[in-house]
């Protein structure tokens, strides 16, 4: 008696299941290198020119470096800011100096919000 094969049952293809369409691509925005670097000049200069060196800082002769960093939002407003390194007193001098720099000077086209900023802020006694 000759082996019997198994037969397989046939094969339905799966129906088609439509691909879910891809979201479309963010419009780019032209970054303005240029653009963006002149706006960040003037802006640490906008918050250099109300950067006040505490007096107690300046009798116990501290210097040095702090980070600072935030998110600029519209309105010239700031968030998530954090001030690191350097002596207490010069982080609290930087953080006031942010404060009585707000409202921030906003950018212009080609430079969108909101915008991360990062930069060290020094103090040094002549």
């Amino acid at each position: 008696m000759p082996e019997a094969k198994p037969v397989s049952a046939p094969t339905v293809p799966a129906p088609a299941v439509p691909k879910a369409a891809a979201p479309p691509a963010p419009a780019a925005v032209p970054v303005d290198n240029e653009g963006r670097q002149r706006y960040l000049e003037e802006l640490f200069g906008h918050i250099e020119s109300r950067k006040h060196y505490p007096a107690a800082a300046r009798r116990r002769r501290l210097e040095g470096g702090v980070e600072v960093s935030f998110v600029l939002t519209g309105a010239g407003a700031i968030e998530d800011l954090h001030v690191s390194g350097g002596h207490p007193m010069l982080q609290d001098a930087a953080r006031k100096s942010l404060e009585r720099s707000l409202p921030l000077p906003l950018p212009g086209d080609g430079v969108a919000l909101p915008l991360a900023i990062r930069f060290h802020m020094e103090f040094r006694l002549r």
